[in-house]
C-alpha cells in the first residue's frame, strides 16, 4: 500500500495551549496544508474536521482555532520557558 502526502492537520489541543498557533502558520503557508487546532471531544472533532473539509472546498488553506475556549496565538508563554530544555533537547 503507497502512503499518500498529509492534505490535512488536526493540531492536537494539548500541545498548542503550550506553544500556541505561530508554529503552525509554516503548514499553509509552505505546504499549503490547511490547519486546525481542535480539542478531543467529539463535537471538537467535529467542528475541526468541518473547518478543515471547508478549507479543502475552497481552496484557500489556512490556519484555524477550533480550541478558543483555551488556545491562543503566542500560548503559555511560562508553562513554555519552564519546559524549554524539554522542548529543545528531548
Amino acid at each position: 500500500m503507497k502512503l499518500e502526502e498529509p492534505q490535512r492537520f488536526i493540531a492536537p489541543r494539548h500541545v498548542s495551549t503550550i506553544i500556541g498557533l505561530g508554529p503552525y502558520e509554516v503548514f499553509p503557508n509552505v505546504t499549503r496544508m490547511p490547519v486546525v487546532v481542535a480539542g478531543f471531544e467529539p463535537l471538537d472533532l467535529m467542528f475541526g474536521s468541518t473547518m478543515i473539509l471547508k478549507q479543502l472546498k475552497e481552496g484557500t488553506p489556512n490556519w484555524k482555532n477550533e480550541y478558543v475556549r483555551a488556545v491562543n496565538y503566542d500560548g503559555n508563554t511560562k508553562a513554555a520557558r519552564t519546559n524549554e530544555p524539554r522542548i529543545l533537547h528531548g
